[in-house]
């Protein structure tokens, strides 16, 4: 009879167990409802076009949804901003892009530390820019372009996805080395950009190639160069801006992914791995190089290395350019 007792209390007490170690275990499921993901950029961009690639593929990976939410406008820092101060809780996460970099260097105050705020997920892809002009521009080079800017200054303005963003630190770099004045008219994203040049409001942009290759292929617009330092093996016939003689214009656009600064490593883990393999997979691929981009996966505690060097260099192109935000 104790025999039994004993046993029942041991029966007892290893159940007891369980159900406080089987609660635990369900607490670490991650995710266990839907996720939120900011894109700082209104809907029609390269930005928008990864960010839903990789959150279809992270719904399916994960089998929560990822659910994208565009907050465009102030050159990406609202959208950072609420990434930034949202509960660190693994449910908000967002899509970092070059201007989390360029921003402290470029705008007088803004209301996140580039450095501190936030934590590195992981590197997504690194995407060719390009340089386009409206088809009625008589320029059918990069010098052309240069020639005609400079015998009628003032008739050509250039659009540009946003203060501070690559196309805009593009732009100046053009100016500054060519002697041009191109005048940058600004707006709330690569979309509202590129219809304004699709309507010849404005005539000449810098912009993303996953945001202008359908229309240069429909010959609604024109391709005079790349910015990356080789020419793109989806564009061999354009040539690069050095080639076309402008040395040292090489912009590049890349996007991330980050959490809130205090967000669990466990978490930021499961969306770098999970991601991984959204990236490996051949048709994600296809779909972002025809966007003009490449995947680039990198490891959260690299990212936020390299988001630091990024920092410094395109700091630095903002501080040699004389790049300004009233």
């Amino acid at each position: 009879m104790k025999i039994l007792n004993t046993v029942a209390a041991l029966s007892l007490s290893a159940l007891a167990m369980l159900g406080l170690v089987l609660p635990a275990a369900a607490q670490t499921a991650y995710p266990t409802r839907a996720v939120r993901m900011i894109i700082p950029y209104p809907p029609g961009g390269g930005a928008d076009a990864v960010g839903r690639i990789v959150a279809q593929g992270l719904t399916e990976q994960l089998h929560q949804p990822f659910v994208v939410e565009n907050r465009g406008g102030a050159g990406t820092n609202i959208g950072l901003d609420a990434t930034a101060k949202a509960m660190p809780d693994g449910y908000t996460i967002g899509m970092a892009t070059s201007n989390l970099a360029i921003n402290p260097a470029i705008y007088p105050s803004i209301p996140f530390n580039a450095e501190k705020d936030f934590a590195g997920i992981t590197l997504l892809t690194k995407g060719l820019y390009v340089l386009v002009v409206h088809p009625s521009v008589p320029a059918n080079t990069v010098q052309e372009l240069i020639a005609l800017a400079k015998s009628k200054p003032g008739t050509l303005n250039a659009a540009i996805a946003g203060l501070g963003t690559p196309g805009h630190l593009a732009l100046a770099e053009f100016n500054k080395l060519t002697g041009a004045d191109l005048l940058p008219v600004p707006y709330q994203g690569a979309g509202p950009a590129m219809t304004s040049v699709l309507g010849n409001q404005t005539q000449v942009l810098f912009i993303s190639m996953a945001s202008a290759i359908a229309n240069v292929k429909a010959g609604k617009l024109r391709m005079l160069a790349v910015t990356s330092a080789k020419r793109s093996p989806e564009l061999p016939d354009v040539p690069t801006a050095i080639e076309a003689g402008l040395k040292g214009l090489e912009i590049y656009e890349w996007y991330g992914l980050v959490g809130p600064a205090k967000m669990d490593p466990a978490q930021i883990n499961t969306i770098y791995e999970k991601t991984k393999l959204v990236l490996a997979q051949p048709e994600v691929q296809q779909r972002i190089q025809a966007l003009g981009a490449e995947p680039a996966p990198m490891a959260p505690k690299e990212f936020d290395a390299f988001i630091k060097e990024e920092i410094k260099r395109l700091g630095q192109i903002v501080r040699d350019t004389g790049i300004k935000v009233e």
